[in-house]
């Protein structure tokens, strides 16, 4: 099972921001910007900086969606995460907002297709499955099914 769900703009409570219903890579161009490093949607979101012209200011670099929502709660810049620590962190003093153009935050649960599928990954999967469509997620990010030909 692989499972796409948009990112989103984590921002400090209180910041000019949090008026707008979505936030854009030019209306970052002046921001220092808190950046998790050696993921896949850190590639995407330079490509969202490039094509706008933009230049990413980065100021922080942490492996870790959790710190760096972190840092910004603390006011040291705006990070653009995947949607589920943004959720956990929600009741923070930050504020979550959808970013323009989409990018993509990806997992899923994935096996050898040499092996049988178990009755505990069987279960695992649907669970999941059964989580995910009830989840609100926040900025409206909603996690979408994609094809894999080795579904879980």
């Amino acid at each position: 099972m692989l499972v796409s769900t948009p990112c989103v703009c984590v921002l400090p409570a209180g910041h000019a921001l949090c008026e707008r219903d979505e936030v854009t890579p030019a209306d970052l161009a002046d921001e220092p910007m808190i950046t998790v490093t050696r993921s896949v949607p850190l590639h995407h979101l330079e490509q969202a900086f490039q094509a706008a012209r933009v230049p990413m200011r980065t100021r922080i670099e942490t492996p870790l969606s959790i710190v760096a929502c972190r840092h910004v709660e603390l006011g040291l810049g705006i990070a653009v995460v995947e949607p589920f620590t943004a959720l956990y962190c929600a009741s923070r003093n930050l504020v979550v907002k959808p970013f323009v153009p989409e990018v993509p935050f990806v997992f899923g649960v994935i096996r050898p297709e040499s092996q049988m599928r178990s009755i505990a990954v069987k279960e695992l999967v649907e669970l999941l499955r059964a989580n995910l469509e009830a989840l609100r997620l926040p900025a409206g990010a909603r996690p979408r099914l994609l094809p894999f030909s080795a579904q879980a």
